[in-house]
């Protein structure tokens, strides 16, 4: 149920420091629960701060404000355990002013105030943004119940119609199958350890990659787990189930030396130093470069997919899920069904 917190009875004007929010407090006796105002500076630490719009009132959030289950951790506490607003102030690189924005989870309502008042800071890597498409009441409809759903659709249409890690092909498909990765913008990381490991010298930014497999048909018949943006294509390639010892490979310049693992492997000559390829050399890159387009066109048809192509801002762990889905759904709309 969307609750509307921006006109609350007894609010303040919008530009005023003080709020209105839902407060409990511990006592003697248990807990105190009441419509309080608030000063910004009673907000917990975050590096933007939001003018709720929106929240929703959760079987979580009822637990918390009746008592009957140990949900909070922190006192005192405001409940709400999501949010649609906009940014007032941010000292995040990610966000600015104006900023149309949702939340939900991040043990916010239970060790973070959360979105039943009218302000909340939060840290800016648990905010994503609003979809143009849609008001900050429709993003509260849906809300942390609608997002559960849809969690829940996704590990049912993985197995269903979600490309595998590992190759699944016919003999016929064998004769050609191409492979290459493709790298996904990702929020920069918390930590300086998990941020050099996701850096991307080839993209100059924090990514993860996914390497995929295809027919020369234009089947996807594999998506690889996502790996930190910092790691090279061989080393990708290497840590995935390996390609059927059939299977002809076609790749490019980023797999040389792959050969030694896989025999059946057709990679482009590599302009020798102080030198230049022959006629022949050329031809070759030439052709190799036009065959595997078909990789890239495929590449091409899974990135117009929002969630595996601009910056992604869901948990990391949940990336390849929404890879394997996306290129399942490519698949069958060209006519290609679960093999």
């Amino acid at each position: 149920m969307p609750v509307d917190r921006t006109h609350p009875q007894g609010s303040l004007g919008k530009d005023s420091a003080m709020f209105a929010g839902l407060l409990i407090s511990k006592t003697d006796d248990g807990q105190k629960v009441e419509l309080s105002q608030l000063d910004e500076s009673q907000l917990p630490e975050g590096d933007v701060l939001i003018d709720v719009e929106y929240s929703t009132l959760n079987y979580k959030d009822g637990l918390a404000i009746t008592g009957r289950s140990p949900v909070v951790r922190k006192w005192p506490m405001v409940p709400g355990i999501d949010l649609a607003g906009t940014v007032k102030e941010s000292g995040s690189s990610e966000w600015k002013p104006g900023d149309k924005v949702v939340l939900n989870g991040w043990g916010v309502g239970e060790t973070h105030w959360g979105g039943l008042a009218q302000k909340a800071r939060l840290k800016g890597e648990w905010l994503v943004p609003l979809p143009k498409s849609m008001t900050s009441r429709q993003a509260m409809a849906i809300g942390t119940a609608g997002y559960t759903a849809a969690l829940c659709v996704e590990a049912l249409a993985r197995p269903l119609i979600g490309v595998g890690r590992t190759p699944k092909i016919s003999r016929a498909e064998a004769e050609a199958l191409i492979v290459d990765c493709t790298e996904q913008p990702i929020q920069r990381p918390g930590t300086d350890a998990v941020q050099r490991e996701h850096y991307s010298g080839k993209k100059k930014r924090h990514t993860l990659k996914t390497e995929y497999v295809v027919t020369g048909k234009g089947r996807i018949v594999a998506a690889s787990a996502s790996h930190p943006g910092s790691h090279h294509d061989l080393t990708i390639r290497r840590k995935g189930p390996p390609l059927p010892k059939r299977a002809r490979a076609y790749v490019d310049s980023g797999y040389q030396g792959y050969d030694k693992d896989h025999a059946n492997l057709e990679f482009p000559y590599k302009k020798p130093k102080r030198g230049e390829l022959n006629d022949e050399e050329k031809e070759y890159n030439r052709g190799l470069s036009s065959f595997r387009v078909r990789v890239e066109h495929r590449i091409g048809r899974v990135k117009r997919f929002r969630i595996v192509s601009e910056r992604f801002r869901n948990p990391l762990r949940t990336h390849d899920t929404k890879v394997s889905i996306v290129a399942g759904l490519v698949n069958l709309e060209d006519g290609f069904g679960p093999f």
